[in-house]
């Protein structure tokens, strides 16, 4: 639409006229937001340093649900079709019910997740501060692949044509088949 949304650092959320640059809306949340607002279905998600994921009216600022989970969320949620998903410091992933805010499941990794999960159709993909890859079902939660990188993910995962691409801290590019899970190409530089 014709407005902006974004965060600061002391938890505050703001909605800006494009065109005139005029406040709409702020907001104020429990804890600190490191990330930037997802919007989706005419509203806006946070995760807080607190554990607290928010959505929040585009119009008004509102809040329409709160849930609050083990950990601090200092990556952005994911939205696809209907469901968020989001990852704690406390190794765990969640994906959320976007009108309603109830968890559909949840995921115990070995690491901090402090990257943006990546779903697609069928799966849903995260690295944690553990060095593993992981491919989740995106419906269940059930783990479908893991493999562990040699140093942990700098970035989230994308996805380029059939590749799954994860930049790791030793600033390399590993290429995963998206569909298959196997090792398509070596390390890069």
């Amino acid at each position: 639409g014709n407005k902006v949304i974004f965060a600061n650092n002391k938890g505050r959320v703001f909605a800006l006229d494009l065109s005139s640059g005029l406040a709409l809306w702020e907001k104020q949340l429990l804890g600190n937001v490191f990330s930037h607002p997802v919007l989706g279905d005419g509203r806006a998600f946070l995760g807080t340093s607190e554990g607290k994921l928010v959505a929040l009216d585009l119009e008004k600022g509102n809040l329409i649900w709160q849930r609050d989970f083990d950990g601090a969320i200092f990556s952005s949620p994911s939205y696809y079709e209907d469901a968020l998903y989001i990852g704690t410091n406390e190794r765990m992933v969640y994906a959320v019910d976007a009108a309603s805010g109830e968890t559909q499941w949840s995921f115990k990794t070995e690491g901090i997740v402090n990257t943006v999960p990546l779903p697609s159709p069928n799966y849903l993909y995260l690295t944690a501060w553990d060095r593993n890859l992981y491919v989740l079902d995106r419906h269940s939660g059930e783990m479908k692949f893991k493999t562990q990188l040699k140093k942990p993910a700098k970035s989230s995962p994308i996805i380029y044509r059939d590749l799954l691409l994860v930049h790791t801290a030793n600033d390399k590019l590993i290429a995963f088949s998206n569909e298959q899970f196997t090792l398509a190409a070596k390390e890069q530089k």
